[in-house]
């Protein structure tokens, strides 16, 4: 395991479910925004800390990588954002414990041939910027994540996932949000053959079989995360995941392990 200070190739991690600080767009986000109990001075808030995040060096990877780097989450008025991974964009109420937002931002998943011997003669995939939609729908304690991202990029930088969380606050209060739940993530079939697909020339560099992957689900698995109000000005996230990859990614011959764990935690202070 390494530790460098540098965003992660694979912004699923974010967690998020992951993409990487998915934290800040889910349920914990919205509890976050309600724990303080000052009252706002400005119509700009602004958060920022470190954050570690620990997960696979490419998607199939049995290898993990470390990394630590500087996370932050702007917002004006509850409607428009700026973070790493949400992007920029904008965010409504759509009706009674419902909220959605669009958002230009970047899908950093990625594969290089350097990570392993086994993707010698497979070529780059490198991140891309992305078109991100999102649904929040949190009645009660339950809560419900949808999440699109749509790769932008050319060539082998293009496809779409779709990401789904069901979970359950064990516990939210204004000091501390613990919720637990199940994550299922989908591909497109642009996206499939990108990440997970073999032709027959990469067949011949790579000597791995040709290998066609299709459309369907990617991944299952569950996750816990949690947040934590330190003071008025403090406060601790993090995520935790453990997914399998299935489908045509799990069958691909480009993968070392279908176990996908990552953790990402952080700390944050509010300016």
């Amino acid at each position: 395991m390494t530790i460098s200070p540098s965003i992660p190739r694979d912004a699923t991690l974010a967690l998020a479910g992951i993409g990487l600080l998915a934290c800040l767009g889910s349920p914990i986000a919205a509890a976050q925004s309600g724990a303080s109990g000052a009252a706002p001075t400005s119509d700009w808030k602004l958060r920022a800390g470190p954050t570690v995040v620990t997960g696979p060096r490419w998607p199939g990877s049995d290898a993990t990588r470390t990394r630590l780097f500087p996370a932050f989450d702007v917002r004006y008025k509850d409607f428009l954002f700026i973070n790493p991974i949400r992007g920029i964009g904008v965010e409504l109420p759509l009706a009674p414990d419902l909220r959605g937002s669009a958002a230009l931002g970047l899908d950093l998943t990625s594969r290089k041939e350097k990570d392993s011997p086994r993707l010698v003669g497979l070529g780059n995939v490198n991140g891309a910027g992305a078109l991100l939609l999102e649904l929040n729908y949190q009645p009660g304690d339950v809560f419900v994540k949808a999440s699109l991202s749509s790769r932008l990029g050319s060539g082998n930088r293009r496809g779409s996932t779709f990401e789904t969380d069901l979970g359950y606050n064990l516990v939210k209060s204004p000091a501390a949000v613990l919720g637990v739940g199940l994550n299922l993530q989908t591909m497109d079939g642009t996206y499939a053959k990108n990440l997970f697909g073999v032709t027959a020339q990469q067949s011949a560099a790579s000597r791995l079989p040709v290998f066609s992957a299709g459309s369907g689900l990617k991944s299952a698995g569950v996750f816990a995360q949690g947040f934590y109000r330190i003071d008025n000005d403090w406060s601790a996230f993090g995520r935790l995941n453990l997914y399998q990859l299935r489908g045509d990614a799990a069958k691909s011959p480009i993968i070392e392990q279908k176990g996908q764990n990552t953790l990402v935690a952080g700390v944050l202070r509010t300016f």
